[in-house]
């Protein structure tokens, strides 16, 4: 199920950047304590497979975009949730 999800993410990446999006994602759930990208790299590649520079650079200047990162997981994340009904949501938009 884990691989299903975050292989939604697929299209958004290149094939290295995608590998190395998916053991950031993996070490950003396993990693105790805050969620820096050292603590990341530490949780889900402690063997060292990529250089600690090549994940700070994916973060800083991968060829990637935020916005269509979300719009894929935020439509995975309501077919996870909601696959059958409407989506309530409860906001405060006074700012």
């Amino acid at each position: 199920m884990w691989d299903e999800r975050v292989g939604a993410a697929r299209g958004v990446f290149s094939l290295a950047s995608l590998e190395i999006f998916v053991t950031l994602l993996s070490g950003w759930i396993l990693a105790p304590g805050r969620s820096t990208i050292t603590a990341m790299i530490c949780a889900a590649d402690p063997e060292g497979h990529r250089s600690h520079d090549a994940y700070h650079c994916f973060v800083r200047a991968g060829q990637w975009s935020m916005t269509v990162l979300w719009r894929v997981l935020g439509v995975e994340l309501v077919e996870l949730l909601c696959p059958t009904g409407p989506v309530c949501l409860d906001l405060d938009d006074t700012l």
